[in-house]
């Protein structure tokens, strides 16, 4: 399974564009929100990894290879688990 492991982080970038995922967002109401495009990798790399929520934040913010996947290598802390759920 370890020479699988980078393929879901290199098509990710390939997949998800924030601009798919703009009718979904209202830009003067709410939060800010973590990127639509962030968010698809992250669902796709716990996937593939077959962890939770809670294992997925974790690895998001200890993990080199996931911050790596998630544009998350200069950022801490990562996203809280509940952004992460469907």
């Amino acid at each position: 399974m370890a020479k699988r492991r980078g393929r879901p982080c290199i098509a990710g970038g390939r997949l998800f564009r924030d601009e798919d995922f703009a009718a979904l967002y209202c830009l003067d109401n709410g939060r800010t929100s973590v990127p639509p495009s962030l968010l698809a990798i992250a669902l796709l790399v716990q996937t593939h990894d077959r962890v939770s929520d809670e294992e997925a934040k974790a690895r998001a913010d200890f993990d080199l290879r996931w911050k790596v996947c998630s544009a998350n290598a200069d950022r801490s802390p990562g996203a809280a688990p509940g952004r992460i759920a469907c």
